[in-house]
């Protein structure tokens, strides 16, 4: 257990540096709020587009069909999202937080730390059957997530269709998984040097989320959402997986493929959460502040989740 615990705290830990980075770095005047501003835009629209492009173009398609998995994936997410809805829409009535409360109930970091805890958990096999599984949570995740911020931000009492398919459409991080997808399909294979660009830019994407995140971070700012922050952390961090995990063990799941669903729906929300709230008018200080505080909640139950089912015996 010791093993897991220091895990999570490898993964967990430099994601805080980064952040605690850019916090000092726009104190001390290196950078301000407008490079804050440009880096998340340039991260929403450049770095973690690529970033997703590279995390689908290359998996093996024939690999992930693992068809009773995403099925059972696909109808959890489903449940976990007219849960967190209900229970979002009885808590707020503004609509900018109702969008970043839910987008945090049902999107994870499941590539950036998910992924190591299933290795570490169950060697090549959890490293295989997480990364096959990358596809499928990229779509389902950022799809539903430009949704929910389509429907939510800017409290329009009538959703405009128009504007949600154009958003589906014109989203870059959509726009890059569908592109994967079809250069997947073609089996071609990227030249090195477009690859090696590419690699590199990917890099990008999460120093790039935090730095501009925590520049933007303002200590005042958790008194003010403190009653949603103890509301969407405890959706994403302890509700969720609760009620998921419970189902997907009496389902018949086990072993790596419970670990899967474990990360996909048990890791604190995804940091590329935050970028796309701000850019689609959504509560992005809400959305900042609800990344620093899953993630740090997540060492403490993500290491109680395994414990806990280890205990059990269903893991």
């Amino acid at each position: 257990m010791k093993e897991n615990l220091m895990i999570s705290v490898n993964a967990l830990v430099p994601l805080f540096a980064l952040i605690a980075l850019g916090f000092i770095l726009t104190r001390v005047g290196l950078t301000n709020e407008n490079f804050n501003k440009i880096a998340n835009r340039l991260c929403f629209k450049v770095a973690l587009p690529v970033s997703i492009f590279n995390s689908i173009y290359s998996v093996s398609f024939s690999e992930a069909l693992r068809g009773k998995l995403m099925l059972w994936a696909t109808v959890l997410f489903l449940m976990a999202l007219v849960i967190s809805m209900i229970l979002v829409l009885c808590f707020s009535k503004d609509p900018k937080k109702r969008g970043v409360l839910l987008q945090c109930a049902v999107r994870s970091n499941y590539v950036y730390i998910g992924i190591p805890i299933c290795e570490n958990l169950f060697g090549e096999e959890g490293l295989v059957v997480a990364s096959t599984m990358i596809p499928f949570v990229v779509v389902i995740f950022n799809v539903s997530a430009v949704l929910i911020l389509t429907v939510f931000s800017g409290g329009a009492k009538k959703v405009d269709v128009k504007a949600l398919v154009k958003n589906l459409v014109l989203n870059p991080l959509i726009l890059a998984a569908a592109i994967a997808v079809v250069y997947n399909l073609t089996g071609l294979p990227l030249p090195q040097v477009a690859s090696k660009t590419l690699s590199d830019i990917a890099k990008l994407a999460t120093p790039m989320a935090l730095i501009s995140l925590g520049g933007s971070f303002e200590f005042k700012a958790v008194g003010r959402q403190l009653r949603y922050i103890i509301f969407g952390t405890s959706m994403r961090m302890v509700l969720v997986p609760l009620i998921v995990l419970t189902t997907a063990h009496f389902a018949g799941f086990g072993g790596a493929e419970l670990a899967v669903l474990f990360v996909m729906f048990g890791s604190p929300v995804a940091i590329s959460s935050y970028p796309m709230a701000v850019e689609m008018n959504g509560d992005g200080e809400l959305a900042g502040q609800l990344v620093v505080f899953t993630t740090l909640a997540s060492m403490f139950t993500m290491f109680a989740g395994v414990f806990l089912m280890k205990t059990l015996g269903w893991m």
